[in-house]
């Protein structure tokens, strides 16, 4: 382990070189399975001693969330939500008795994006025997400055019950006016969805593919469903490249935040109607439109 410092920002960095020997993304032989290296017998949840430790003297730990390697925190329930936060508590107390350690962190890996060289649903507590930059300055306030909670303009109600939000994906950009234009990226993503979790699709009698009407107190907009895991079983995101019947910015909220004047169109209330069946066969990408010189 060495520590250096990162020129720009003046931040400690610590490096690992062993941590690079560790398991990289397995095909097969999952050590977090059942009868695996990390997981002999079967479990509920479980945690272990890292093998491939950020710090030295066994300040560093896994929590296995589930058996199931294809679930996720999301997927065991509140009782198995609460086995997880009870072991949390439990190893954080023990590992913060030792007199050396001043700090425990937990965080979870999730995917190849963020890191994480195992797709098992797990996480880490990592002991530290300082106490790190960021949480120092947040100790600095009397208050917690990430704990104030402020409710949206808009919140959701008997009549609107679900969160709606708009953002970009990734295949597009801003307005479309440019991306919207190329075949190769249109392809991808050729009209605006309505992403909802099963959870809620499965309430709301919706299937993938599926047409559905999203209203607010400002308009609404009918686009088809699309059934995913990576969005809130309380909220649904449509995406705001289109113009036009398609755009999303016909039921956004307009209100301003107070100091920066900025509109909050990330949130607001909506509800949901199923108005088709998807159709039996899917329907072709538009074409690209030509620039005209």
């Amino acid at each position: 382990m060495s520590i250096e410092r990162d020129p720009l920002t003046g931040a400690e960095v610590v490096i690992i070189e062993s941590r690079q020997k560790r398991p990289n993304l397995p095909t097969s032989g999952c050590p977090f399975c059942p009868g695996g290296l990390e997981a002999p017998d079967d479990y509920d949840v479980r945690w272990f001693e890292n093998r491939f430790p950020a710090f030295p003297n066994d300040r560093c730990e896994i929590v296995l969330y589930t058996s199931d390697h294809a679930g996720d925190f999301e997927s065991i329930g509140v009782d198995g939500a609460r086995k997880v936060v009870d072991l949390w508590a439990e190893r954080t107390q023990t590992l913060g008795s030792r007199d050396e350690i001043s700090y425990v962190l937990v965080f979870e890996n999730r995917g190849s994006a963020v890191g994480a060289t195992i797709d098992h649903p797990h996480g880490q507590i990592y002991a530290f025997d300082h106490v790190p930059p960021i949480p120092t300055a947040e100790l600095r306030h009397d208050a917690c400055v990430l704990c104030e909670y402020r409710p949206p303009a808009e919140d959701i109600d008997a009549e609107y019950p679900i969160f709606f939000t708009s953002g970009r994906v990734v295949s597009q950009y801003l307005s479309g006016t440019q991306t919207r234009r190329i075949g190769g990226l249109v392809s991808q993503y050729p009209e605006p969805l309505c992403e909802m979790h099963p959870r809620l699709a499965e309430t709301l009698g919706i299937k993938n593919g599926d047409l559905v009407k999203v209203s607010t107190r400002r308009g609404e907009i009918i686009v088809p469903a699309q059934v995913v895991k990576s969005i809130r079983p309380d909220t649904v995101f449509i995406p705001y490249h289109w113009p036009g019947k398609k755009s999303a910015n016909l039921i956004t909220h307009r209100a301003l935040d107070p100091i920066s004047k900025i509109p909050a169109f990330k949130v607001c209330a909506c509800k949901i109607e199923k108005v088709a069946d998807a159709p039996t066969k899917p329907k072709p990408p538009s074409p690209p439109v030509a620039l005209k010189r």
